[in-house]
């Protein structure tokens, strides 16, 4: 009677989960239970290493300073940070009676070229950090118009849509501008509500 030799076994299912018929004997240089144990270890090491990279991800996070969550929610305009944006109206209403408004421009210059709000001071997105870091004399011999103190209520930000003025709003409030404002509506609506 021929034996069957030590090293081969009848398989269900493989680790990899391909089906094998009934009855059906595979020869195997390594023990199945091997196969199955070196399976659970890799998969066990992989779901360490995810975890792993997840937990320290949310400590970096967390390590970071607290700003980031401002932005966060001034960039997802949750409100979270406090009013963060202003409407059509209340833009025209500043704009009216305000002698201190400074409203920004945080387009492109090729933006700026084709049309803009009367009275806003172009500072392009990228430049708004290092430009409210500048000194006040700095500022207002590189834009022409006075630095806004910290506290001011009279700074809004502005861009085409909304989005890259919500990004100079989180830039500002960074440096302590908690009270930037961004016009949402940007100058997109404004173009259309002022039949430009």
């Amino acid at each position: 009677m021929l034996q069957t030799p030590l090293w081969t076994q009848k398989l269900s299912v493989s680790p990899f989960k391909i089906k094998l018929f009934k009855n059906y004997t595979i020869a195997c240089p390594v023990p199945y239970a091997l196969y199955e144990y070196i399976f659970l270890v890799t998969r066990e090491f992989f779901l360490f290493v995810v975890l792993k990279h997840c937990v320290v991800g949310l400590r970096l996070f967390r390590w970071q300073n607290h700003t980031r969550v401002g932005e966060l929610a001034a960039f997802m305009n949750t409100g979270i940070a406090g009013k963060k944006e202003i409407s059509y109206e209340d833009l025209k209403a500043l704009l009216a009676k305000s002698q201190n408004l400074l409203l920004v421009d945080v387009r492109s210059q090729d933006e700026v070229d084709k049309g803009r709000i009367p009275g806003s001071t172009h500072i392009p997105v990228a430049t708004v950090k290092d430009a409210f870091s500048l000194e006040p004399e700095e500022f207002k011999a590189k834009y022409g118009v006075t630095k806004p103190p910290l506290e001011t209520s009279e700074l809004v930000f502005h861009c085409q849509m909304g989005r890259r003025g919500a990004a100079a709003t989180a830039e500002a409030s960074s440096l302590g501008y908690v009270n930037a404002c961004n016009y949402s509506g940007g100058y997109q609506e404004w173009s259309k509500k002022e039949k430009k």
